[in-house]
């Protein structure tokens, strides 16, 4: 009877090992993808802004030829040829 119980015993502690192990792996892993996600939120944000950035750009050069054209009917005719 002694022998069962301490054969259980280790078979529980070993499982219990194996567990925690696993769990430790797991939360590993969560932890690396959280990471990942977080610079990839930050790439994603700073590619944002960067496009924002740029359409601010375009936007002010459209503007400026688009007072070009309107100032300067001469140069309608260089811009269709």
């Amino acid at each position: 009877m002694n022998k069962k119980i301490r054969d259980r015993n280790v078979e529980l502690s070993e499982s219990r090992d194996k567990w925690k192990n696993k769990s430790k792996e797991l939360e590993n892993q969560l932890r690396a993808t959280q990471e990942e996600m977080g610079r990839e939120r930050i790439r994603a944000d700073q590619e944002r802004e960067r496009a924002d950035k740029l359409q601010g750009e375009i936007e002010t050069i459209l503007k400026k030829k688009s007072r070009t054209y309107a100032f300067n009917p001469s140069s309608w005719e260089k811009s269709s040829s």
